[in-house]
């Protein structure tokens, strides 16, 4: 993964993109955010962006916080995943990080065991973004004309396909998609699988959630098990409810970005869809029914 790494301590520098370069990774070290956007902007060519950006907050002239609300609004930068590392975290600068789309926090100094986890788990949701987009573009704009469609899905490997689908009945299919594949990632993993938030945590950590999954799929109790997913186009808009055959969560504690959780690598999903992908998101019941509302476009 090639991750551009902005930090102004010369030696954390110099240590952090060695760790990162023997795991495998191509570092390209900034110290300071004006050298990064610069970099940015003289290189249009998408085989010369970063996939990942590694950031300090507190920097002098340009904070980290001000490089990530620029990338946000570029659009190339939009979705590539963003760590901010800072030394102390209050919750209302965690909480303006997360609205402004930090990914996840680290805290100084880092665990080398918990940055590269951060990394590989952002790198594998990066590519299912990057996956979920080539499959929009092949997508049939038939799916506009459906009124009724009935889905069940069972598998990971599934879902990106479900989720583009699902995404091209909607007036904004690019922002719905990766709305509906988080929700059915969920679905999966914390419904059916019942993959509680701490045990994924752990494993995320210790980088076997892969390893996890494909042992809990093979397990009697949850092989059988699936995800229904039902389309009705209303007249405002186009309504999509997920449900799981898990025994439900909290849902409440996730529908926003929680200062709390914001050093997980995890647990951002719910909340994004929430407050960025749909114009509604409304769980039933014990948590296990997912309502998921997009409007429709004004007529002329």
């Amino acid at each position: 993964m090639k991750i551009f790494y902005l930090e102004d301590d010369e030696h954390l520098s110099w240590l952090t993109a060695t760790v990162l370069r023997k795991a495998g990774h191509e570092v390209v070290c900034f110290a300071c955010a004006d050298a990064l956007i610069s970099s940015l902007s003289a290189s249009a060519a998408n085989e010369q962006q970063p996939d990942c950006f590694l950031l300090d907050r507190d920097l002098p002239k340009r904070s980290g916080l001000e490089v990530v609300k620029w990338l946000r609004a570029t659009p190339i930068h939009a979705q590539t995943p963003v760590v901010m590392l800072t030394a102390c975290g209050k919750n209302d600068e965690i909480a303006e990080g997360l609205k402004a789309g930090v990914d996840v926090y680290l805290t100084k100094p880092m665990s080398r065991q918990v940055l590269l986890a951060a990394l590989d788990h952002l790198c594998r949701e990066y590519l299912a973004r990057k996956d979920l987009e080539k499959q929009m573009g092949g997508m049939a704009a038939g799916m506009r004309q459906a009124d009724f469609m009935q889905f069940r899905l069972s598998s990971l490997e599934h879902a990106s396909n479900l989720a583009a689908l699902l995404a091209h009945a909607t007036d904004q299919p690019d922002r719905s998609a990766l709305g509906f594949y988080e929700m059915l990632v969920n679905a999966i993993e914390h419904g059916n699988l019942e993959i509680s938030y701490e045990e994924k945590s752990r494993f995320l950590e210790a980088g076997c959630l892969s390893e996890e999954i494909q042992k809990r799929f093979a397990m009697e109790c949850y092989s059988k098990r699936q995800v229904k997913v039902n389309l009705q186009r209303q007249a405002e808009g186009v309504l999509v409810i997920i449900e799981d055959e898990g025994p439900g969560f909290d849902w409440q504690r996730y529908l926003d970005f929680d200062p709390d959780r914001a050093f997980d690598l995890h647990g951002r999903g719910i909340a994004m869809a929430n407050q960025m992908f749909f114009d509604r998101v409304r769980y039933h019941g014990r948590g296990n029914v997912v309502e998921l509302f997009c409007k429709c476009e004004e007529p002329a």
